[in-house]
C-alpha cells in the first residue's frame, strides 16, 4: 500500500501505512514516550503494541506521520479531511528530541494555511489543561478556549 502524502511548505504529512516497518517503528518510538502518553486521551488506544495497530488499520485514516527532512518527528491526527463538515479536530505530538524547537509553530501555521485552502472554516483541538505547552502553541496561533479541553480557531475570511 503506498501511503498518501501532503506536502507542506516544510514538512510532508504521509498517512499512517501500517505496511511500512519505518511507520510501525516510528510509532513504537512515539508509544514509548511517557509524555505523549499521559497527554493523549486516545494514544494507547489507538497504537498500543504493534500487532494492534495492524489489526484496526480502520481507525488510523486520519493518522499522519510529520516528515521533517528525511526524519519522521511527530504525527497529526485529524477526525477528517471531509470539507462537507466545514470542521475538524487535530492533534498533533512531537517525539521529545524535537519539541521546543519551534517545529509545532511552524507545522500548526503550515496545517492551518492548508485547512484553510481546502474548504474549512473552523479548527478544533482538545488539550489537557495541565498541557501548558500545547495551552501555549493554540493560544499563541489563534484559538480561543470554548469549555474544558476544547480549543478552537475560525478559518473564515
Amino acid at each position: 500500500m503506498q501511503s498518501q502524502k501532503i506536502s507542506l511548505k516544510t514538512f510532508v504529512l504521509e498517512n499512517l501505512d501500517v505496511s511500512n516497518r519505518e511507520h510501525l517503528l516510528f510509532l513504537s518510538k512515539m508509544n514509548n514516550d511517557e509524555l505523549i502518553n499521559s497527554y493523549m486521551y486516545h494514544f494507547e488506544y489507538i497504537f498500543g503494541p504493534i500487532d494492534q495497530i495492524t489489526n484496526n488499520y480502520s481507525l488510523h485514516k486520519g493518522i499522519y506521520l510529520v516528515r521533517f527532512l528525511n526524519n519522521l518527528i511527530g504525527y497529526l491526527d485529524i477526525e477528517s479531511f471531509d470539507t462537507n463538515y466545514k470542521d475538524t479536530y487535530i492533534n498533533l505530538s512531537f517525539l521529545a528530541e524535537y519539541r521546543h524547537c519551534g517545529y509545532g509553530t511552524i507545522l500548526l501555521k503550515e496545517l492551518l494555511s492548508f485547512l484553510k485552502e481546502i474548504g474549512f472554516e473552523e479548527i478544533k483541538a482538545c488539550v489537557k489543561p495541565d498541557n501548558k505547552a500545547s495551552i501555549h502553541l493554540l493560544a499563541k496561533s489563534g484559538f480561543t478556549n470554548t469549555e474544558g479541553c476544547d480549543w478552537v480557531k475560525s478559518l473564515k475570511k
